[in-house]
């Protein structure tokens, strides 16, 4: 199965003090320089790749030596100048909301990376580890100096109550009300994938931090698929036993979208699109007329929007992205499965025998058994691949 795909993985906590990784995947732009290797696992070092129009690094936490990771993104970004996109992976949960990690080894690199993140302007960090889901709001680093930690101290002692205050070193920029939609946004949000085979689940934390926008541990398998096109970024969480969405904690829909720089013009494309789409099915005859005449009126809300000169920036972005979950939501009458008809879609999940898999991202040491284009952040071998078709789609 892994000579017959392209699987982008991520090295997980499990796989840092074994070669068997670096035996197994075949990752591009490895880092080889002392500059971009230094402190690296027995596993293997950082790498980079794009897809469309997306820029992936995916770095491995487990080296806690923050100037090497950077002089990888560096090299990347320095490389792709032009990626619409930059999503970065890794394994370890500096922003989650899980009972085992997220509140000791999974902050320990927290005061340190956030600041490279901030630097190099990443849209989305998709993390491992926890084994429970959860999405932040948009957050930055507070821009100060903080202790560097190579581990968290024991509980309930002041060295621990000291590292806990040094790790409170974020703002929250946006996405405050727990909007499913942002538009031109500013800081980065951070996306904790569960388990994805159902092998391993943790507890939520008592207390779901300030930082976190949605969290749930619904006890059931999960994967997530992403969506990028040139002016959105959509990440959505599905059921893996039901392929419905998942639904968290307090009623929050899981689905999230970054709209970046929508113009008129823009909407003119994407509506010209939906059309096209809807004259599709309507030949085909095989669509569930709900789903058609879903596209059908959404075209029409779209296009009045197009056309009122008093339209803002958020409704033109409303718009494109109204029309996008329209098309993806069209269900064939014969099986009623959704389609999916974005530029560039890529599959996450946290999976496997140690299980937890980051959705689009997937750590080696959690098994996700992605097919698309993507990674894995997760604890055990993960797997995420690019299944190419016809549309350059990526399935789980």
């Amino acid at each position: 199965l892994l000579r017959s795909m392209p699987v982008a993985t991520t090295i997980g906590n499990h796989d840092s003090k074994s070669v068997n990784y670096s035996n197994h995947f075949n990752n591009p732009n490895t880092a080889t320089s002392v500059a971009t290797t230094e402190g690296k696992t027995d596993a293997g070092t950082d790498y980079y790749f794009t897809y469309g129009n997306t820029l992936f690094v995916s770095i491995d936490t487990n080296n806690y030596n923050c100037a090497t990771h950077e002089n990888v993104i560096k090299e990347a970004v320095e490389a792709n100048p032009d990626a619409t996109w930059r999503v970065l992976m890794f394994h370890q949960d500096i922003y989650g909301s899980g009972y085992d990690h997220s509140d000791s080894d999974g902050i320990v690199l927290r005061t340190q990376l956030t600041p490279i993140i901030d630097k190099y302007d990443f849209d989305a960090v998709l993390q491992g580890h926890d084994h429970t889901y959860s999405r932040t709001y948009q957050l930055s680093s507070d821009g100060q100096t903080h202790s560097s930690y190579q581990s968290a101290p024991k509980t309930n002692t002041d060295d621990f109550s000291a590292y806990l205050g040094d790790n409170a070193c974020y703002n929250i920029l946006t996405n405050i009300e727990n909007k499913n939609n942002v538009v031109n946004p500013e800081g980065t949000v951070y996306f904790e994938a569960n388990s994805a085979t159902g092998s391993k689940y943790y507890q939520l934390i008592g207390t779901q931090q300030n930082y976190i926008a949605a969290r749930s541990q619904s006890w059931r398998p999960t994967y997530s698929v992403i969506d990028f096109t040139e002016t959105t970024l959509t990440v959505k969480t599905y059921d893996a036993a039901t392929n419905t969405e998942l639904v968290a904690d307090g009623n929050i829909k899981t689905s999230y979208t970054i709209v970046k720089s929508v113009e008129k013009e823009d909407l003119k494309k994407e509506i010209e699109s939906a059309e096209v789409k809807l004259g599709e099915v309507k030949a085909a005859g095989t669509y569930t007329e709900e789903s058609v005449q879903k596209l059908s009126d959404t075209i029409d809300a779209a296009k009045a929007i197009y056309e009122n000169a008093e339209s803002t920036t958020t409704d033109v972005a409303s718009a494109v992205t109204s029309l996008q979950e329209a098309v993806s939501a069209l269900k064939a009458v014969d099986n009623g499965e959704n389609g999916n008809d974005t530029d560039n879609n890529i599959s996450s999940g946290d999976s496997t025998s140690d299980g937890n898999n980051a959705g689009n991202a997937g750590t080696a040491d959690d098994n996700a058994g992605t097919s698309g284009n993507g990674q894995t952040s997760g604890n055990s071998t993960t797997q995420t691949g690019t299944a190419t078709t016809a549309k350059s789609n990526v399935q789980t």
